[in-house]
């Protein structure tokens, strides 16, 4: 597990964005989005209820922290390169009209983008696995920058 301290900077409903400030794990991440410098955005489920300005703590699965890079990066990649694969083999096989590179190009893109809308609707729908605000921060520790 991997707990963090932040501000919140916003709050809707049953999630908030909190700034947090990067750290050396932050590369591989994932969960978390830049907000310049070495400053970092997450949204989190805010069972505490949490409003804009408040100190917190929030805690992410390393799991989910391991799978976000693998989700964003890798996993497309591969999905990609077999709708590519797949274009070029269709184009052939199929005797379709232009150049099948170009419609390996365009298998490749449309799978990725299927691919990122149904990553999007996994998203919206998680749960246990998303990052959490488990408390408010004690008194004295240092909020970060910005």
């Amino acid at each position: 597990m991997m707990t963090e301290e932040g501000i919140v900077e916003e709050a809707d409903g049953q999630y908030a964005t909190v700034r947090l400030k990067a750290t050396g794990a932050c590369a591989a991440c994932g969960l978390c989005r830049t907000a310049g410098g070495d400053l970092m955005l997450i949204r989190a489920l805010n069972p505490v209820a949490a409003r804009p300005g408040d100190r917190v703590r929030v805690m992410a699965g390393s799991a989910a922290a391991a799978s976000g890079a693998t989700l964003l990066y890798m996993i497309p990649l591969g999905i990609f390169i077999a709708g590519a694969l797949l274009g070029h083999w269709a184009a052939g096989r199929l005797h379709l009209a232009g150049d099948p590179g170009v419609v390996s190009l365009a298998v490749g893109v449309a799978f990725i983008a299927v691919y990122y809308i149904a990553l999007r609707f996994r998203e919206r729908r998680r749960g246990s696995d998303a990052p959490t605000i488990t408390g408010f921060a004690e008194a004295g520790t240092s909020p970060p920058d910005g």
